[in-house]
């Protein structure tokens, strides 16, 4: 059995292709290992996915070919933003759960 985890802006979603739960990124400071188990018994979790989708606008753990404008999104930094220097790029990421 292998789980994905979607590290999200407001959640983090969790799925094993046949059951799925999600918890408030507040809810995720008391999260243990051991809530795994709502998904399947500990024991037979082979593998975990783990992608990291904020701003991305994916709000859902998803089937990678359900999500439209997937990709890598690159656009110019404004001149006002600090954060990025003169002629840099921002960069967006996608991500989405691949069924095993």
């Amino acid at each position: 059995m292998f789980i994905g985890i979607d590290h999200g802006t407001t959640a983090m979603r969790f799925s094993s292709g046949d059951a799925e739960f999600k918890i408030s990124r507040e809810e995720a400071r008391d999260f243990s290992a051991g809530d795994l188990a709502r998904l399947a018994p500990l024991d037979e979790i082979e593998g975990i996915a783990v992608c990291y989708s904020m701003g991305d606008g994916i709000s859902a753990v998803t089937d990678i070919a359900k999500v439209e404008n997937r990709g890598v999104i690159s656009r110019e930094a404004p001149a006002s933003t600090s954060a990025a220097a003169p002629g840099s790029t921002m960069r967006s990421g996608r991500a989405a759960f691949l069924p095993s």
